[in-house]
C-alpha cells in the first residue's frame, strides 16, 4: 500500500515520474490452500470413531457443517447446530 502511495503521489500530484520504481517487484500475497480430505479418507476416518463423537462427526459431514457450528452439552447429554441457514 506504502509504494502504491509514492506512486499515486509522485505520478498524479507531483507530476513527476520515477523511473527507478519500474524496476521494484510488489510483495505477493501467500495463497492459502484448504486441506480437503478424499472421501475415502474421511471414510477412515468416520469408521474409526464411536459413540457420540461418530454420531456428531457423521452429521456435521453429511450436512456439509464445520466443528464450528455445533456444541455438545455433556451435562444434558446433546448436541445443539446452531447458524443453519437454509436456501430455496
Amino acid at each position: 500500500m506504502a509504494l502504491s502511495a509514492l506512486l499515486f503521489l509522485y505520478q498524479k500530484v507531483l507530476c513527476d515520474d520515477l523511473p527507478w520504481l519500474d524496476g521494484l517487484k510488489r510483495p505477493t500475497v501467500p495463497r492459502h490452500l484448504h486441506c480437503v480430505l478424499t472421501i475415502d479418507e474421511v471414510g477412515l476416518i468416520l469408521s474409526l470413531l464411536s459413540g457420540q463423537h461418530a454420531l456428531l462427526a457423521r452429521l456435521l459431514y453429511g450436512t456439509g457443517m464445520r466443528i464450528v457450528g455445533s456444541c455438545v452439552d455433556r451435562r444434558r447429554r446433546c448436541a445443539r447446530i446452531f447458524n443453519v441457514r437454509f436456501s430455496g
